[in-house]
């Protein structure tokens, strides 16, 4: 159950006393009408806009059956209507109060316009709604959380912006468009540019459910956003943002500290810029935007450092009651001194917890040019390009909190331009051409070149330099060409077309080039003697060390790993540099066909082939499994064979059950779109990225040094003793196999007693192939005078998603648990190969749903909302592209639910003018403000408890989970709010860490756990944000500009959203909360003159 009793409340006094704004109806004027197409038949979604001397006065959609209702003031207007790239316009309506005028809008069928579900839901936002909502950082694509089924899915595209879930698939599943042209992210999906200057978009329309034959790319949901156009007159505007946290309300986990003595960490944000459109010709529009951003957050953060008793090697958390008195290696002194001291005992980490604000600094400028030409009555084009340069925000202020030095920076210039003509051949007949092209360059650099990264397997201490020095460049460059046509016979539309895209990216993606220590997870044995206050715990060199504290403590890791390039290919920062083609060639066909007055039946079949990743140079590499083991191979060809089989049909039927109710059902087939991060191993890994991993053992400790160290590779060779790649070349001919055993013992003679480090393997499974998602959507819609309401039930099965597979265990695995690494009579590894990532689609995943709706269109003076609800279950057996199973070879005990599971999730949009005759004398001046707001609660989101040691055989896997042994009560109404468990120090009870059994494996001799995954869930999410603005006239009369005031509350009833938990049982603060979801609340003020 939500806990969202309160924010109900609000909005529900919010909607009565903006109810009273309907009293005013009586003064208005009405225009009613029906948008048809070629064939007399309804069409929903024609946006209908009704403008006095150059202003938007009021605007609307058309529904399921093509009505639209629209209550203005009396006076003389223009209406214009569009329905795609078509546009209609009724001039010279002038209406009297109480007149109700009828009008008829009919447009030819084009395929453009036709894009919408054949079941399931279609959303069209139109500019003012998108300008006036209140919308955080301006980020149109926030917008997409008031549709039914959509929540935001876990991490971000590759250029730092928020993936969003459609009925609980991945966030590479939402595709995205800018004027029909993909903006989507060429290499790990999600939007490319979600910041378009909102004063610059004319609609944003999105799709989701069973998907009309037109649109592709493994897409579960589809957004396009429309850029405003220029016309006979001039228009424009020009604003300013301006937000500071002098404003703003204190986050809950807020410290004072030297950086933020209020208590406030500085938060500073200035956004600017205008719009302008008119005419350059006869005939021909321009249209131009600019939109700058300077921001300075300081983030909150409450991190765990080592206590001042710690630093002295005393170490109290080994055993209950008893202190070790650890020696402190002289090579960890300098590391402990650069952290900084604990400073609030009352934290979630006790005497380790130290909270401080990390500003991060973003610097954008985004602009864009857009021309439209009508050539006749029949024919248009329109040419938009769009620049935006980024820089900042650093991805990772935990780490900068310690140091600045640690930062990795993003930055990006990103490139847009669409090209566009559609031309009515006959009035049955249509054509839509469209040519685009993206450039994404998103790039992570990390600043610190000069020290190894400290990582703490169960999180005891913040990651030291957690990166290790590493890079992740991808330069991306899309090319798409794609023709549409529409054709109207007798009851049929026919819409059939074709669409080609071609990747050519460069990619480079590596870490840990400066090296990375691992503490805890696995067993590790002291290097001197360490004494117990008590003397009953007593270590003796070479004994086992009982925690991570005393391993950091006597500089014993348990793992180091660092990537290093082989002699021939790109060094340092440009370890595993690849320039990566891709091509992916797409047709489709879709028949609308009336068969009756009230029956409409779609029927579509659409194919994609996509074709398998090459490298330009040819220099990948790859797994060939045999009955006799595994060989690795330079230039393996084909990397995976074509999959042939990318057929997806789609059908939908719908029933105009009365004169305003609509039953639709459908069902559909998507091909999935794979991209090419993370799938980049084959041409980023092994040998031109090569990862080293050494794996502590009795009587084989992993050296330790704080400064980095370097690694000469030796050459690659043949098992038959021939030279992998030639001298001054870095071709290999294709299948070569490589003598890994060879590579190994030649690089181990390099280390301390020769310890051969087994090589870290990134790959293509071979079996890779397509993957496909099913829908299934039934449902209702009913018109009830201004109200639209819906039901849905939605049906998705994801079969082969794409996934990682570890076919050798994880690093450090033991004999019988790699089958594809040798090991000597002690146990110890004398060749073959480390872990194995090999990327592939063996995963599955559902998602059931109902979904209820309620929208009321705004009038010229009336209350106006949105209001969406869905109950669902997502449920899938992997957490993600990147995340490891607790057991390597059954990966389908994975099975719970979804990270995009958000059971219960509810969103409403409320707009509304305050007319002057609805108020009393007193409050006359509050008369033409106008309300907008945006409220959302939704469940929290499932996480997992895992141990953070090594319990298996399996190797070091970070998702070990324990056995649950009690049930807590999970809350965040206690005193403590953050104690999410309930038993503070003690949150660990509940759970026990199955080792030191009998028949156990591994360095603990344990088991699996038997917890599931994602069997916890984080609180609850709860927002309202509120906007209320008011437009004075400027220039006399006719007014020939208008200046607009406003002011947005972000989180305005300030709730405290609580991340979930930290997860790892043996960690410091299990079982508690140390950050937020979202900020505290925040307040923005702008101007905007409008002309």
């Amino acid at each position: 159950m939500i806990p969202c009793v309160s924010l109900m409340r609000v909005v529900i006094h919010v909607a009565l006393a903006l109810v009273c704004g309907m009293s005013a109806a009586a003064q208005t004027a009405v225009v009613r009408g029906r948008a048809l197409d070629a064939l007399g038949q309804p069409i929903a979604g024609v946006h209908v806009v009704l403008s006095s001397s150059g202003r938007r006065v009021a605007s609307t959609e058309s529904s399921a059956d093509g009505r639209f209702h629209l209550p203005v003031p009396p006076g003389d207007y223009v209406l214009t209507a569009h329905w795609g790239s078509q546009q209609l316009q009724r001039t010279r309506l002038r209406l009297a109060a109480g007149q109700t005028r009828r009008v008829q809008l009919k447009f030819s069928p084009t395929a453009e316009a036709l894009a919408r579900p054949g079941a399931g839901s279609a959303q069209k936002l139109a500019a003012h709604q998108v300008a006036s909502l209140p919308l955080e950082e301006r980020d149109s694509s926030k917008l997409l959380l008031l549709a039914a089924g959509t929540t935001t899915a876990s991490g971000t595209g590759g250029n730092f912006t928020q993936q969003y879930s459609v009925h609980g698939q991945r966030g590479e599943a939402s595709v995205f468009a800018l004027d029909g042209a993909d903006t989507t992210d060429p290499e790990l999906g999600g939007a490319t540019i979600s910041d378009f200057n909102v004063d610059a978009i004319r609609s944003i329309n999105s799709l989701s459910g069973v998907l009309p034959a037109s649109v592709g790319e493994g897409a579960a949901g589809y957004v396009n956003v429309i850029t405003k156009s220029g016309t006979k007159q001039f228009h424009g505007d020009l604003f300013e943002f301006l937000r500071n946290s002098a404003f703003d309300a204190r986050n809950f986990f807020d410290r004072q500290s030297a950086t933020a003595p209020g208590r406030i960490p500085r938060f500073r944000r200035n956004e600017f810029g205008g719009t302008l459109g008119g005419p350059l010709a006869e005939r021909t529009y321009y249209f131009i935007e600019y939109q700058g951003l300077r921001q300075t957050l300081g983030t909150t953060q409450v991190l765990s450092v080592p206590s001042a008793a710690e630093r002295e090697g005393l170490d109290t958390t080994a055993y209950a009651g008893d202190t070790l008195d650890v020696p402190v290696s002289p090579a960890i002194k300098p590391i402990l001194a650069r952290y900084p001291l604990p400073n609030d005992p009352s934290g979630p980490f006790g005497a380790q917890t130290f909270a401080t604000s990390s500003d991060v600094t973003t610097r954008s400028d985004q602009y864009s040019l857009r021309l439209d030409r009508q050539w006749t009555r029949r024919s248009q084009l329109f040419a938009r390009y769009t620049v935006e340069n980024v820089l900042g925000p650093t991805t990772n202020p935990n780490q900068t909190a310690l140091d600045p030095a640690f930062a990795q920076l993003f930055s990006e210039h990103y490139r847009s331009v669409a090209l566009h003509y559609a031309r009515i051949l006959s009035p049955d007949f249509t054509s839509d051409t469209l040519v685009g092209f993206i450039r994404s360059t998103p790039v992570y650099a990390s600043l610190d070149t000069s020290d190894p990264a400290m990582n703490f397997a169960d999180g005891l201490f913040q990651s030291f330099n957690g990166l290790g020095g590493g890079f992740r460049g991808m330069w991306s460059n899309l090319f798409q060409f794609r023709q549409n046509f529409a054709d109207q016979h007798g009851n049929h539309i026919f819409q059939f077309g074709g669409e080609v895209r071609f990747n050519r990216d460069t990619s480079i993606f590596t870490f840990s080039t400066d090296g990375s220590y691992t503490f805890g997870a696995g067993s590790v044995y002291a290097p001197v003697a360490i004494r117990s206050a008590s003397g009953k715990h007593d270590i003796s060199a070479g004994g086992l060390l009982p925690d991570t504290l005393s391993a950091f403590l006597t500089a014993t890791p348990f793992q180091y790993s660092q990537s290093t390039a082989e002699p021939g290919f790109p060094q340092g920062n440009r370890q595993g540099e690849a320039a990566i083609h891709r091509a992916a060639y797409n047709g489709y066909f879709q028949d609308t066909w009336h068969v009756a007055p009230k029956l409409t039946l779609t029927s579509g079949l659409r194919y994609e082939l996509d074709t398998p990743l090459t490298e330009a140079h040819d220099e990948n590499s790859g797994p060939l499994f045999t009955e006799g083991g595994e060989q690795w191979l330079a230039n393996p060809q084909p990397v995976w064979h074509t999959d042939w089989n990318g057929w997806g049909p789609r059908f939908s039927a719908a029933w105009q059950a009365g004169r305003t109710t609509l039953v639709h059902a459908g069902a559909g087939i998507v091909t999935i779109l794979y991209y090419p991060n993370p799938d980049t191993g084959s041409f980023n890994g092994f040998p031109f990225a090569v990862e080293t991993v050494a794996t502590a053992s009795r009587g084989v400790p992993v050296p330790f040094s704080p400064s980095v160290q370097t690694v000469a590779l030796p050459l690659l060779y043949t098992p038959a003793g021939q030279r992998v790649y030639p001298p001054n070349s870095s071709y290999a001919a294709p299948n070569t196999p490589i003598d890994v055993d060879r590579f190994e013992r030649q690089l181990a003679a390099q280390f301390p007693g020769g310890q051969v480090r087994p090589i870290q393997l990134y790959g293509q499974s071979p079996d890779f192939g397509n993957g496909y998602m099913a829908t299934e959507v039934v449902g209702v819609e009913h018109r009830l005078r201004d109200y639209s309401l819906s039901a849905n039930y939605v049906g998705v099965t994801g079969v082969h998603l794409i996934g990682n597979i570890f076919p050798n265990g994880y690093n450090g695995a033991a004999p019988g648990f790699a089958p594809y690494t040798q090991f000597d009579a002690s146990g110890q590894v004398s060749g073959g190969f480390g872990e194995e990532i090999l990327f592939s689609n063996p995963f599955h995943s559902s998602y059931n749903a109902g979904e209820l709706g309620v929208r009321k269109a705004p009038g010229a003076a009336g209350l106006g909302f949105n209001a969406s609800f869905t109950y669902s279950h997502a449920i899938d057996n992997q957490a993600g592209q990147g995340a490891p199973p607790q057991d390597p070879y059954e990966p389908g005990q994975e099975r719970g639910n979804s990270n995009t599971d958000t059971p219960l999730d509810l969103s409403v949009s409320v707009a509304e003018q305050i007319p002057a005759a609805a108020l009393p004398h007193p409050l006359g001046w509050l008369a033409a403000w106008q309300v907008e707001a945006i409220g959302q609660m939704s469940s929290g989101t499932p996480f997992s408890v895992v141990s953070g040691i090594e319990q298996t055989g399996w190797g070091n896997n970070s998702d070990n989970r324990p056995d649950q042994t009690g049930t807590p009560v999970l809350s965040t109404s206690r005193s403590v709010r953050e104690d999410y468990f309930g038993r503070s120090a003690e949150n660990a009870r509940y759970f026990t860490v199955p080792i030191g059994i009998a028949g156990g494996s591994g360095p603990f001799q344990g088991r699996a756990g038997t917890l599931g995954r994602n069997t916890f869930r984080g609180p609850a999410y709860r927002d309202l944000d509120l906007a209320i603005f008011r437009t004075f006239g400027l220039g006399g009369k006719p007014e020939r500009a208008h200046l607009e005031l406003r002011g947005e509350a972000y989180n305005v009833l300030n709730e405290v959203n609580f991340a979930s938990p930290n997860r790892v049982l043996t960690g410091a603060g299990f079982g508690l909360i140390d950050a937020t979801r979202g900020n505290s609340r925040q307040l923005q003020l702008s101007a905007k003159v409008i002309f």
